[in-house]
């Protein structure tokens, strides 16, 4: 989905979207017809990691918006990339972390994330950021 910003410079809600999954709400594995409604026309859909063996994804809307469906299962490449763009400003990643918690906290903190409820759980060893 990242190719959208590259191809148009546009963000067509994207850091909505992946919070919205990140959150639990839906399996990555469940392709909606959002995909194709973020993705351009004559974009490329990425499917990166490993879901359910068999998913439902709408491919008359792919083929009338001539949308490439492409898998992945390794991410060689993708950190240099994810790096540049957090660091350029490109993606505001802090919205990913949900909970922060001190060093003191550490066992509070590993019984929350254990439950699953947060979609990044942090602890801080630097009394002054938790």
């Amino acid at each position: 989905m990242w190719g959208i910003i590259t191809k148009t410079g546009k963000r067509a809600n994207l850091d909505q979207l992946i919070l919205y999954f990140m959150e639990g709400r839906e399996s990555c594995s469940d392709i909606g017809c959002w995909v194709f409604q973020a993705t351009e026309p004559g974009g490329v859909l990425m499917i990166v990691g490993l879901g359910r063996p068999m998913a439902t994804i709408p491919l008359l809307d792919a083929a009338l918006k001539e949308v490439d469906i492409r898998g992945n299962l390794r991410y060689a490449n993708d950190y240099p990339t994810a790096l540049a763009m957090i660091a350029s400003g490109q993606v505001n990643v802090k919205p990913l972390v949900s909970h922060r918690y001190s060093l003191e906290q550490a066992l509070e903190a590993f019984e929350f994330a254990k439950k699953g409820e947060g979609i990044k759980v942090m602890i801080h060893c630097d009394k002054t950021k938790a």
